[in-house]
C-alpha cells in the first residue's frame, strides 16, 4: 500500500450511507488501518489527541479529490506540504532528488 492508498483509506472513514457516516470516532480506527498495511511505526506515533487534526486533514485531502482542475488539486496539495515543512517538487523538472540522493543528505522522503 502506498501513501495515496493511505489517503484514500482516511478519506473513506466517512461514508454518507453508513450509520453513523463518520467511522473515525477515535484514532484507533486509523491506527488499525495503518497496522493492517504494515505501518506499525506510523500507528505507534498516532496519539489519541491527534483525532481533531486527523479529521481536519481528512477534510483537506477530500478537497483535493473534489478539485475542479489538476492545477487546483496541485495547489491544495502544495499548500499542505508547505504548511508541514515539505518543499513541493516541480514534476516537470529534469533532475529531481531520488530516494538515494535524499538518503545521502540524511533525509527521508516525505510521507503524507
Amino acid at each position: 500500500m502506498n501513501d495515496l492508498d493511505l489517503v484514500v483509506e482516511l478519506i473513506n472513514t466517512v461514508w454518507v450511507l453508513a450509520d453513523p457516516p463518520d467511522s473515525l470516532t477515535d484514532t484507533n480506527v486509523y491506527r488499525d488501518i495503518l497496522i493492517g498495511v504494515g505501518e506499525r511505526q506510523l500507528a505507534d506515533d498516532l496519539a489519541t489527541s491527534d483525532l481533531g487534526r486527523l479529521r481536519a486533514l481528512r477534510e483537506r485531502l477530500r478537497a483535493v479529490f473534489h478539485a475542479q482542475t489538476a492545477q487546483e488539486a496541485a495547489a491544495l496539495v502544495n499548500t499542505l506540504l508547505k504548511e508541514n515543512g515539505v518543499s513541493p517538487r516541480d514534476p516537470t523538472a529534469r533532475r529531481r532528488p531520488g530516494r538515494r540522493h535524499l538518503a545521502r543528505l540524511g533525509c527521508r522522503p516525505p510521507r503524507l
